[in-house]
Order: C-alpha cells, then sequence, then structure tokens
C-alpha cells in the first residue's frame, strides 16, 4: 500500500471515558495502516480509564500514556502534540471509533492530492458496523486554504471538528498552533487556524469517523461554557477584517451561534443572556437572510427573526 512508510500519530485525550475506552482504543490498533503511534492523555480523570490506558501501553508497543493533571480536553491535545513524532497527527475523542481504513485511505489521498489536511464526513452513531471501502472508489473533493476556512464557517461540506481529520504536524510545528486552554469550541478555534495556513485539504465523501451521540455531550446540555463561542468567533472576526470573502462566512457564524445560544438560555432560564443573544441575531440577520451561501436552516432562522424572540423561539429549534 502506497505510504505506508508514512507515520500517524494519534492523540487520544480522556477524561472521565472508560466505558468506552476499550473501543476507541481498539479501532485504533486495527487499523489497516499498521504505522501508528497512539498517544492517550489522561487528563486526570477520576474514573478507571487511566489505568485502562496503562494496560494497553504494557502490551502493545505503539501506545504511550501521559498523565496530567486535570487542565481541559486543549491542555491534552497540545500535550499529545508535544509528544507526536509522526509525519501525521490526527485527534480522536475517547468516546469515538475510526473505520479500520481510515488511516490508511488518508494517507493515500494525502500523497495522492498534495493535501496537508485530509477532512472525512463525522457519522453520529450508538452503534457502529464497519463495511469494507473499495480504495479506487473512494471520491473526495479538493478545496483551496481560503475556500476551505469558509466553508467550515458556514457550516458547509467541512465541519468545525477537528477530531476524524488527518493533518501534516509540520502545521502545528511551523506555525506554532495550539488549542486555547481554559476555552472551550476550541475546535472552531483551531480549525480557522489550520485552514488558513494548510496548502489545500481534501475531503473524502466517505464516512471514516464514527461519533458517539450521547445525551451528556456537552453540545447537547447548557452550562455556562457554552458562553466560549463568542471571544472565539469575535476572534475570527478581528483576524479577517482584511478578508471580506472570510469576513462574511465569520459573520454568518456569528449569527448562529447567537440564535443558537438564544435558543438554550431562553430554554434554561436564563433571560438576561437570552436578550444579550437577541441583539446579535439582530445585528446579523439581514446578511444572513440574504447571503448566498448561508445554509438554509440559517436562511429560515433569519427570517423568522423578523416576528420577534417569542415567536421565533417557537418556529425554530437548537442545531448542534
Amino acid at each position: 500500500m502506497p505510504g505506508r512508510d508514512r507515520k500517524v500519530s494519534v492523540i487520544v485525550p480522556v477524561y472521565k471515558a472508560g466505558r468506552w475506552l476499550k473501543r476507541c482504543i481498539s479501532s485504533v490498533l486495527k487499523q489497516s495502516h499498521e504505522n501508528l503511534e497512539l498517544i492517550v492523555v489522561d487528563d486526570g480523570s477520576p474514573d478507571d480509564s487511566g489505568a485502562r490506558a496503562d494496560a494497553y501501553t504494557a502490551t502493545d508497543s505503539r501506545v504511550t500514556t501521559v498523565h496530567i493533571p486535570h487542565a481541559g480536553v486543549s491542555a491534552a491535545r497540545n500535550t499529545g502534540l508535544e509528544r507526536a513524532t509522526g509525519d501525521y497527527v490526527l485527534f480522536v475523542d475517547a468516546d469515538d471509533e475510526l473505520h479500520p481504513q481510515a488511516l490508511g485511505l488518508m494517507v493515500n489521498v494525502a500523497l495522492k492530492t498534495g493535501a496537508d489536511i485530509i477532512s472525512t464526513p463525522i457519522r453520529a452513531s450508538e452503534s457502529v458496523v464497519f463495511d469494507h471501502i473499495d480504495e479506487s472508489a473512494c471520491p473526495y473533493h479538493y478545496f483551496l486554504p481560503e475556500e476551505a476556512a469558509e466553508l467550515h464557517l458556514y457550516r458547509r461540506t467541512l465541519d468545525c471538528s477537528i477530531c476524524g481529520k488527518l493533518f501534516e504536524r509540520r502545521l502545528f510545528t511551523e506555525n506554532d498552533i495550539r488549542f486555547p486552554v481554559g476555552l472551550r469550541y476550541e475546535d472552531i478555534a483551531m480549525s480557522h487556524l489550520v485552514y488558513t495556513h494548510s496548502r489545500g485539504v481534501a475531503h473524502l465523501r466517505t464516512r471514516l469517523y464514527f461519533y458517539r451521540a450521547h445525551p451528556d455531550g456537552f453540545l447537547r446540555i447548557w452550562s455556562p461554557e457554552r458562553r466560549d463561542c463568542f471571544p472565539v468567533v469575535e476572534r475570527i472576526l478581528e483576524e479577517s477584517k482584511d478578508n471580506p470573502r472570510l469576513r462574511r462566512a465569520a459573520e454568518d457564524r456569528m449569527f448562529f451561534i447567537c440564535y443558537n445560544i438564544f435558543l438554550l438560555a431562553r430554554a434554561n432560564g436564563e433571560p438576561d443572556l437570552a436578550a444579550e443573544c437577541w441583539k446579535g441575531v439582530r445585528k446579523y440577520r439581514m446578511k444572513t437572510l440574504f447571503s448566498r451561501r448561508t445554509v438554509f436552516y440559517n436562511r429560515i432562522r433569519a427570517f423568522a427573526s423578523y416576528f420577534g424572540p417569542a415567536r421565533a423561539a417557537r418556529m425554530t429549534k437548537y442545531r448542534y
């Protein structure tokens, strides 16, 4: 198989994930592309996740477990980056799984296209059945850096998740890119940086990453950390002020998060926050309503907002 000499560093941050960790690690170690290292970062997990990871380290030389005091997923991923030695890195959350051909297919497409980021759709699923993929029939789209950054802000084709994507490790080392510690929605901030610093992005149409949807996931519950999305997107707005194309896309993403947090705050007894978010909805809604690039549901939200907050909340629903 072409590319078998290219080493992939798979980084798995772990916090209270003992219930799913076996399936996650097994999906990495059973990859058809065997030239890999698995770096499990135990983020001070209070359950037996660290011990479970240590057991794999004792039986497979490709596995390294690093234990750190609890500091959040960004710090854990940064620790993994510091330990990585591969040509490529790929991040996997501890409750998710990879298709067994994932690394091999992505490495091959990277070498074929020259892209330094390989993306794949994420499939949300409670249970996973892996079908064999014909490597000769694995279609993909190729995007230049600015187009990739724009698409992820509009939530089109390229999602903002950092997981399930193959990155040339030099993107992080040469540009000194790290995850923002102490801030959630780190994926949005990180995706924007790596897309804009890349040579190009190849997006496979085949789903190779499986996200385990469960009710206590961060995007499904209300918490004060949900407010972190605002400084993240405000930073992107500032960074794109001299690029009208990306600035418009960032404004569309700001409309999306203002509307999302408006719905969540309203449903969770946070009227002051809901009112603040509504100001953002009103600020950006006209551009979103008449944008040719915005996704359909964002346009519907912009239209609904002209009926006022109460009716808009009844007419639309939260999206994650």
